[in-house]
């Protein structure tokens, strides 16, 4: 017997939901909504310029993004530099 599937999808990111609820919570803090001013739509989140490195016989390039202001690194306990996504930045510029 066929069945329908009703699921909610995030307008920013597409992500799926079964539940509406969850959606809208999940678009309160989704870091592709330009209101919350995430890493994701700023003009300075940018890809490293990073040379390729051969592995085998393939050459291989990480293209990583990062905030050029460094706003986007935090500290663990040990000092150790960890890179996260940040909501409501400061350093948050539009992209053009």
């Amino acid at each position: 017997m066929p069945y329908q599937l009703v699921k909610f999808t995030c307008k920013y990111c597409g992500r799926e939901y079964r539940l509406e609820k969850n959606a809208e919570e999940h678009e309160k803090k989704c870091y592709h909504n330009e209101a919350n001013r995430a890493c994701i739509t700023c003009v300075n989140f940018q890809e490293l310029n990073t040379e390729p490195v051969n592995v085998g016989y393939i050459k291989v390039v990480n293209a990583e993004k990062h905030c050029i202001l460094g706003l986007d690194e935090t500290f663990d306990d040990n000092g150790c530099t960890i890179k996260s996504l940040n909501n409501h930045c400061d350093g948050w510029a539009k992209i053009q």
